[in-house]
């Protein structure tokens, strides 16, 4: 397993992502646990590669509730994850989905009490902005609090100013 996850880190730092997702394919068909990271790493690949079908197969079961179940909790860094994965979809035909699955982490963090980081606060305020989506933004920012996100980065603060 050691091996797979080392050679896909590889391949991924040097941008090799088609060669990424052939071998993360063949160590889905090994008989290894599934794992978190391995989704987690299968979602980085199809952002990189710009291929929405293949990551919203990913991406829509680690958010429902039935699979949960299956060893992992969301964590702020996970879905901080998923979303920065997220924003590597820029174009046109990419939009409403992934304003679609922002919405949905956001849902996720809501009913669960989980916390924001500055990153992941940055990137949901970028989408919502983008798709103008005045309403959401409105009701993320009433909601904040010093319980439920660290300090906001500088650089969402000013781009909201905007």
């Amino acid at each position: 397993m050691n091996f797979y996850d080392g050679l896909v880190t590889d391949l991924m730092a040097n941008s090799a992502y088609s060669l990424s997702q052939v071998i993360q394919s063949e160590k889905s068909r090994e008989k290894f646990e599934p794992h978190i990271g391995d989704d987690l790493i299968a979602l980085e690949i199809y952002a990189n590669q710009r291929k929405m079908d293949e990551f919203s197969d990913i991406f829509k079961p680690l958010l429902s509730d039935k699979n949960r179940g299956e060893g992992y909790t969301l964590t702020t860094p996970i879905l901080e994850q998923m979303c920065t994965s997220l924003m590597k979809f820029k174009n046109d035909e990419s939009k409403s989905a992934r304003l679609e699955m922002t919405t949905q982490i956001l849902d996720v963090m809501q009913a669960n009490y989980i916390s924001f980081t500055s990153v992941l606060l940055h990137n949901m305020m970028f989408i919502f902005t983008e798709s103008q989506q005045w309403g959401k933004i409105n009701a993320l920012i009433q909601g904040m609090s010093h319980r439920n996100c660290t300090d906001p980065d500088r650089k969402t603060i000013t781009f909201l100013k905007r």
